[in-house]
């Protein structure tokens, strides 16, 4: 149940970043800012 919640959420950001971008530069730091944030919630921080 919780992956699924999970996927969904993914999905949902995903969705919402390539709408926010309009430019390949911007969907880099879409996901380089998405990585960083992910990488910081599975340190703990």
């Amino acid at each position: 149940m919780v992956k699924k919640v999970l996927l969904g959420l993914a999905l949902i950001v995903v969705v919402f970043s390539l709408m926010g971008c309009q430019t390949v530069q911007g969907l880099g730091g879409d996901i380089q800012w998405t990585g960083e944030k992910t990488a910081e919630m599975l340190e703990g921080e």
